[in-house]
Parts: structure tokens; C-alpha cells; sequence
């Protein structure tokens, strides 16, 4: 077992911090070594347990396995079933710009459709089937929406490790430094919306009466977040502080406004002097973090190293929002075609089914189907078929309305939502459709693709009649020639 991590971290203090955030999820979050080993473990659910104690060595290999996928993988959250198939996720950790471990939240139950899982299992483990169920059933169901949130925020979770507790020898300073990230850390934890976060964020530092004022500044969004009253004032010699950090990419120290030339032509601020440090993230500028200190305080190197600190979980902010939003997208659209995928399509065709009882409009459905794909495949080979699917896919993206929804229903086949179109727009759009994708050129070959048209008005029926009939209709287009749309109004 490789313990080279606990030379660089208080263990105590991330213990503590790891059994708080597994208490607060109800899941399993424990620290491993490149081997899958666990060096700060956890309490796991009792299927867990009876699966380790029989075939525990795959559980260490299937830790080791995606240890070393994340560490080549861009994005540092990795979901991804365990040999049991259970829903794991794990984020790096990184000491001196190393991967010197992970951290791991274990035994995510997302499915109750588990009788194949566990008979699979009963053979490897000689654990008769229905107790694996058993377990199972006494484990809750996870939704993809907390898998989501848990990920984002384990990431976040883990790199406060490295900066926070390290360095055993400054005990004193640093269980006071402990006791303030670990409250930013809450702030920052508290929402996955940038604007409350760094509201918040500016607040605190105020609180605590640390700094006399400070402000954030985002330049993706072109957004000051700060003292109100001040902004006017203070934006301008925000932002030329910022071009220069621009450059250098490094912190700026003015020690005294009075005394700089450069600051004459600005409006005099009551602030004398100011501390910018960079958000950096992979290398890119995100913005600057502006303190303002006490008047007649000296700031030392340690509150550099502090408010540099504090400047990196607000750059971890910014990712766990861009991470969240990743996240959010992957579980939401297909990952060939970048349409939505047909779970998240029937969560939409749901919300539309209740708006249109409400209102009595009309909805139409399309399902369209790519003809003679199975040939293409054959003939082009699998990835040209899958840019052949890229490419419709974006056709169909452009040419419907703003409010239409386009989603991958399965293979070939696609599923169109058009809201309050009657049979006549419906048949207009679809028709474009086809006809788009008659004419395009893929690679030198054409293609044609099928559609049944189902519009509803009045007596609306449940989503998987209104997708039953557009079938019925989709299969009428391809027993009559293919490449056509066939329609329907359905009173």
C-alpha cells in the first residue's frame, strides 16, 4: 500500500472531512492509492460487504483500472459502474502536481432492474441470488440528478485537499485556516448558481472581518461582484489592474493609490492599497480576486499563501459550475448525435402532454426513420454510418422551429415534439425534413429517411399512445416506398 498521500495531508482532518461529507449523501467516500487500496475508508452498505468478502480482489482491480483512466481523461469527474454494478464516482487528487490518489463515493444504487445483475454475481460469489436481492432492495434509489450533484461536488471536495490540510507543523494558524475554508467550502457547496455563490463568497470575507473590502471579478461573464455603493468607483481601477494580470498571469500588489502615477487620472478611492490575484483554470484567465486590507496592516507572506488559497476554491467554483453543467448535458443528450436522449426527450413529451390538456392546443408528434441504414453500415462501414447520423441529426436541428424538440429515440430513429402544430405545419416541417435530407451530400453517397406525423387535438392520449401511432403511421411510409411522410389527425 502505497501511503506517500499521508505525508502531504493531515489524515485526521480529511477524515473528518470525508465521514461528514459520506453522513451527509448516505453513500460510501473513501480515499484510495494508485492500487485501488484504501487509505481512509468508509462504511459500506452490506451488499458491498458480502460482494468484498468474497471477491474483494476485483473490486481493488476494478479500482486500479479507473484510476489510471482518470488520470488520462481531461475531465477529472469519472462516473462509471463498478464490477457489481453499482454507480461509482471518482475525482483526483493532486499534491505537487501529482495524482497521488482519489477519492471515491462507492455502491450508488440507479436501477431496480437487478435480477440479472445479482444472478451474474451469484455465480462469481457462490451467494445465493435472492439474498443479493434482498440487499439490493433494503438499498435506496439513486436519481441521475443527485449522481450529478454528488460528482460535482465530491470534485470540489477534493481539491481542497492539497492546500488544505497540509503542512502538519503549522498546526495553530492552519486549524483556524481549516475552520474558514471549510465554511467556504460550505458556501461554495451551498449552490451551483455563480452569481449566489459569489455573492456569498464576498459576504463572508467580510464577515469575518478579515479584509476591509474585496471584490470578484469574472471575465467570461464580464461581471464585478462586490461592494454596490463602490462599484463605479472601483471598476475602473479593477480593470486596469486585471489587463495587467492579463500579461503576467501572477498576483499585483499596489501598496499605496496615493503614491502610484499610473492611478492619478482614476476617482480617489478611501481604500490605500489592494492585493489582485489571478483565477486561473487550465491554464486560462477566469478572473481576479481583489482584497482591500485593513488600513496600516502589513500583509505577510502567510496571508498571501491564505487569500491565494481561498482564490483557488473560487476558481474550483467556476469549474464545479462548468463540471455541473457538463454533467447535466451528458445526462441529458445522446453522445453521438448531441440530441437530447430518449429519457430526457419523455420527461419533455410529459411536460407537453400536460400544457396541451391545459390549453386544448394542438401537439404533434413525428418519428422518423432513417431508411436502408443497415445497408449504409454494411456497405460504408460503421463510422461513416455514425457521421451519416452526426450529419442528419444536425439537419434536423436547423430546420425546425425554436420550440420544437428533436431527440434520438433509439438506432436510427428519431422523435420530433411540435407544440400547437397542426396537421397541416406539421406535415410542412417534416416534409422540409425529408426533403433536406434527400438532397444532402454525405461523403459522396445520399440517403432518405421515413416519418410518420401524428397530430393530436382535444382528447389528448397518454405519450406512448401518441408515440404508438406516429409508429403506425412511420411504418405505412416505409411499406409504401420509403421516403415519404405519412400523416394523421387523430380527434
Amino acid at each position: 500500500m502505497n501511503k506517500e498521500l499521508f505525508k502531504h495531508i493531515d489524515v485526521e482532518a480529511w477524515k473528518k472531512i470525508q465521514d461528514k461529507f459520506s453522513k451527509s449523501i448516505g453513500l460510501p467516500v473513501i480515499t484510495i492509492d494508485e492500487k485501488g487500496n484504501e487509505l481512509i475508508t468508509s462504511e459500506f452498505p452490506f451488499f458491498c460487504q458480502l460482494i468484498k468478502s468474497r471477491i474483494g480482489e476485483k473490486c481493488l482491480k476494478c479500482r486500479e483500472q479507473y484510476f489510471e483512466r482518470l488520470k488520462k481523461q481531461e475531465n477529472k469527474i469519472l462516473v462509471y459502474y463498478c464490477h457489481a454494478g453499482l454507480l461509482n464516482i471518482m475525482v483526483p487528487i493532486h499534491v505537487n502536481g501529482k495524482q497521488m490518489g482519489a477519492v471515491v463515493c462507492e455502491g450508488a444504487l440507479n436501477t431496480d432492474k437487478n435480477i440479472a445483475k445479482c444472478r451474474r454475481l451469484s455465480k462469481e460469489t457462490r451467494i445465493h441470488t435472492l439474498e443479493l436481492l434482498d440487499e439490493l432492495k433494503s438499498m435506496r434509489l439513486r436519481r441521475n440528478k443527485d449522481i450529478e450533484k454528488y460528482a460535482t461536488l465530491l470534485f470540489l471536495l477534493s481539491q481542497t485537499i492539497p492546500e488544505v490540510v497540509h503542512e502538519k507543523h503549522e498546526v495553530e494558524k492552519k486549524a483556524n485556516e481549516l475552520q474558514i475554508l471549510n465554511s467556504m467550502s460550505g458556501i461554495l457547496n451551498s449552490s451551483l448558481e455563480m452569481d449566489k455563490i459569489m455573492d456569498e463568497v464576498i459576504k463572508f470575507l467580510c464577515e469575518m472581518q478579515m479584509v476591509d473590502g474585496c471584490s470578484i471579478i469574472l471575465l467570461n461573464k464580464n461581471e464585478r461582484y462586490g461592494n454596490e455603493i463602490e462599484q463605479k468607483i472601483l471598476y475602473p481601477l479593477e480593470r486596469r489592474i486585471i489587463q495587467q494580470i492579463k500579461k503576467t498571469k501572477e498576483t499585483i500588489t499596489v501598496k499605496d493609490f496615493q503614491s502610484e502615477p499610473e492611478f492619478e487620472d482614476l476617482p480617489k478611492v478611501h481604500y490605500s492599497a489592494m492585493i489582485s490575484i489571478p483565477l486561473i483554470s487550465k491554464g486560462e484567465l477566469q478572473g481576479a480576486l481583489n482584497i482591500y486590507p485593513k488600513p496600516g496592516e502589513e500583509i505577510t507572506e502567510n496571508d498571501y499563501k491564505f487569500f491565494s488559497i481561498i482564490a483557488d476554491q473560487i476558481t474550483m467554483a467556476i469549474i464545479n459550475a462548468q463540471q455541473y453543467e457538463l454533467i447535466r448535458l451528458m445526462a441529458i443528450t445522446d453522445k453521438l448525435t448531441g440530441l437530447y436522449n430518449r429519457r430526457h426527450f419523455m420527461k419533455i413529451l410529459d411536460n407537453e402532454v400536460e400544457r396541451v390538456k391545459r390549453t386544448e392546443k394542438s401537439i404533434s408528434i413525428a418519428l422518423i426513420d432513417l431508411d436502408n441504414f443497415t445497408n449504409y453500415n454494411n456497405t460504408h462501414g460503421h463510422p461513416a454510418g455514425d457521421r451519416l447520423l452526426q450529419k442528419i441529426s444536425e439537419i434536423f436541428r436547423k430546420n425546425v422551429r425554436t420550440i420544437d424538440t428533436v431527440g434520438r429515440y433509439g438506432g436510427e430513429e428519431f422523435i420530433v415534439i411540435l407544440p400547437e402544430a397542426d396537421i397541416n405545419q406539421a406535415g410542412e416541417i417534416s416534409e422540409r425534413l425529408r426533403r433536406f435530407v434527400e438532397i444532402e451530400d454525405f461523403e459522396g453517397q445520399h440517403a432518405t429517411i421515413s416519418m410518420g406525423v401524428a397530430t393530436f387535438r382535444g382528447n389528448v392520449p397518454d405519450k406512448e399512445q401518441m408515440i404508438q401511432k406516429a409508429d403506425e403511421l412511420l411504418y405505412r411510409a416505409k411499406d409504401s416506398g420509403k421516403n415519404k411522410v405519412v400523416s394523421e389527425e387523430i380527434q
